[in-house]
């Protein structure tokens, strides 16, 4: 049998393994729990070459930090999830490898036994890894799930054919009639229980059982443990319309847990860029101002943009997403009685937001803005006005992209003695100006300068876990999105 090398919490040890599959992490349904990792962190597949490794989470597999379906795991590669370190070795008596065979091939002379044992080799089959993409199990993916584990003891016989002869007499070689069944049963019951062990047979009726416990739960792990230890070609008529069913189910437990997070990040934005401006700038007023009440209208076409996802049931089903989204509704019907955003802007509310966004430093928004009512304005004295508020925007747009410059600077400096891994408060910086700087030029040197950062890539993806909105943005930059393609391209690779 192989085995597998454990170090875990200062401890390290060994567990003999049959074919089969091996579920690693810290939830309740995983077979070898781990320090550090999530629930249903890993799958491991052993067949007669090593393993097959489902990462559902990042693992590092000799050095090299990888996820997804499908990675090698050969004999004597470590393996290290959370804090702990793995490493599969081979069967002390697995069939040697193609140069041994040759040499095995030809017999020590009066050796009775020809070396006939390579049928374990041929154990090919073990059941597919990787057999789920996004969630869904294909039953194409379970092409390699029949067993040829009997050709192991095949052939036997045929090796023992040259017998012993002494004296003339023929010995008689073999094991007496009752002990052959004997044997066959203690195989069976010992491969039968390994293979159950990891999953590869079982009571189907318990794995369904688990995986509705699982979904009622909202225990992901589970459910998904359960459903990939089914083997779908057994499934027979109502077992299969239980199991076709808690799969939709799945699925969609997946689909919300993936929105979850984006769903949060929409929350947390609306809160911020809408009920507290609704808040502060217009209902504790005694009548809607039209200033306030259309940057309030802008800023709701800003949400949907950024959140075109938001009338899913992920947010509609949720009390909290159900309340914010009444919200946007109930004060787009108030301030609509007011101000429409298909009506050509008032100086008045030009005034305001020119206030409003120069105090929050938002070129990008208020010159536009600008611009436009002095293409547009019929009135001369308005229009005369205008100007003089475009050109107060310019020199505020400098001096802000001057001092941001600056701190941006000072904070490189910072990451250079050793303040940071990755220059983060510098990017924050420079993606400030990339963001909110109108000038092109401005904002062509500051993309310039975030995008050759040290570290440029976990900048990046540190972004896109942890901000995604700003992220959003910043991939509008053609220059940082293809910097965040090479990201991408280069963890496909790692992957293959």
């Amino acid at each position: 049998m192989p085995k597998l090398i454990v170090a875990d919490g200062g401890q390290k040890k060994a567990f003999k393994l049959s074919k089969g599959r091996l579920t690693l992490g810290s939830g309740e349904g995983d077979k070898l729990k781990l320090s550090g990792s999530e629930p249903g962190h890993a799958v491991l597949v052993i067949d007669a070459d090593g393993g097959t490794l489902d990462a559902n989470a990042e693992v590092t597999i000799d050095g090299a930090g990888q996820t997804g379906s499908g990675l090698r795991l050969e004999f004597g590669s470590k393996l290290k999830i959370g804090g702990a370190v793995l490493m599969l070795t081979a069967d002390e008596g697995a069939a040697p490898k193609a140069g041994a065979k040759q040499r095995a091939a030809a017999p020590a002379a009066g050796s009775g036994r020809a070396g006939a044992r390579g049928g374990s080799s041929s154990r090919s089959g073990g059941r597919a890894g990787g057999a789920r993409s996004g969630g869904a199990k294909s039953s194409s993916a379970r092409s390699g799930g029949a067993k040829s584990g009997g050709a192991a003891g095949r052939g036997r016989s045929s090796a023992r054919s040259g017998g012993r002869r002494g004296g003339g007499a023929e010995e008689k070689q073999g094991l007496p009639g009752w002990a052959v069944p004997t044997i066959v049963v203690l195989l069976l019951i010992g491969v039968g229980g390994a293979w159950m062990a990891f999953g590869g047979g079982g009571n189907v009726g318990n794995y369904l059982a688990a995986a509705e416990v699982g979904l009622n739960e909202g225990d992901y792990a589970k459910v998904r443990n359960s459903l990939d230890s089914i083997d779908e070609d057994r499934l027979g008529g109502t077992q299969r319309a239980k199991y076709n069913d808690l799969m939709e189910r799945f699925e969609e437990m997946e689909r919300v847990r993936e929105l979850t997070p984006r769903r949060n990040a929409g929350f947390k934005w609306i809160g911020e860029k809408l009920e507290s401006f609704a808040d502060r700038y217009i209902d504790k007023k005694d009548s809607v101002p039209a200033g306030p009440a259309r940057v309030f209208l802008e800023r709701v076409e800003e949400f949907k943009t950024l959140w075109p996802e938001h009338n899913d049931k992920v947010w509609t089903e949720n009390p909290d997403g159900k309340k914010k989204l009444d919200f946007i509704a109930d004060r787009v019907r108030k301030y609509e009685a007011v101000t429409r955003l298909s009506d050509p802007i008032t100086y008045e509310e030009l005034a305001w937001a020119h206030e409003y966004y120069m105090a929050n430093q938002n070129f990008r928004v208020l010159m536009p803005k600008l611009r436009g009512f002095l293409e547009n304005s019929p009135d001369e004295l308005d229009a005369s006005l205008a100007q003089g508020l475009l050109e107060s925007a310019k020199a505020g747009e400098k001096a802000f992209v001057d001092d941001f410059l600056g701190k941006a600077k000072t904070e490189f400096e910072k990451f250079q003695e050793g303040g940071e891994t990755f220059p983060m408060r510098t990017a924050s910086k420079l993606h400030a100006i990339v963001l909110r700087a109108d000038d092109p030029q401005l904002r062509s040197d500051a993309v310039d300068r975030f995008r050759n950062l040290p570290g440029i890539e976990e900048i990046l993806q540190a972004y896109n876990k942890n901000a995604p909105e700003v992220f959003a943005q910043l991939l509008q930059e053609s220059l940082i999105k293809a910097k965040w393609d090479l990201v991408l391209s280069s963890q496909e690779s790692s992957t293959d």
